[in-house]
């Protein structure tokens, strides 16, 4: 078992599996959000849940990106040199999607005052933007990676992945 609680039978797919993870997350901050800007509920009654719900965005997020940068972007380099820039470019974009989770954590905190609904849904659309471009290019990474490996590689990664 890896530490997200996924298999790593295959080091790949578990990867894999954290988008999933993770994109049902990101929809329950935008369904709390929908709520608010549907009248629904109001700033400050929502402001628990959105806030709870946008840290454990964030939080499942560095650990995601964690395990990538500390252990399938480094084994790339390694055994893939050719898709060094592709996991560069990946590593880049993490931090700008962590600057926008916490910008979004921020956003959800002046709901606490009655206001901040606009920088709350502002900050969401450029987050979901930045997120769901991010998952698109990383998926189609995955599954190159995966293409790649030999079966040796393959136990290498998982190996790897496993002390991350």
């Amino acid at each position: 078992m890896s530490k997200n609680g996924g298999s790593l039978e295959d080091p790949i797919g578990d990867l894999t599996h954290d988008h999933g993870a993770l994109s049902t997350l990101v929809l329950a901050v935008r369904a709390s959000l929908n709520r608010l800007e549907r009248g629904e509920t109001t700033p400050v009654k929502l402001a628990d849940d959105l806030g709870d719900g946008t840290a454990a965005l964030h939080d499942a997020l560095l650990v995601h990106f964690a395990r990538e940068e500390e252990g399938l972007f480094p084994f790339v380099v390694d055994e893939l040199p050719a898709m060094k820039s592709r996991a560069e470019a990946l590593r880049a974009e993490h931090d700008a999607i962590c600057g926008a989770a916490a910008d979004l954590m921020q956003a959800a905190r002046l709901l606490y005052t009655g206001g901040g609904v606009v920088a709350c849904t502002a900050t969401m659309v450029r987050f979901e933007e930045l997120y769901a471009t991010h998952s698109q290019v990383e998926l189609t990474f995955l599954k190159d990676v995966g293409a790649a490996l030999s079966v040796v590689a393959r136990e290498k990664l998982r190996a790897i992945l496993a002390s991350t």
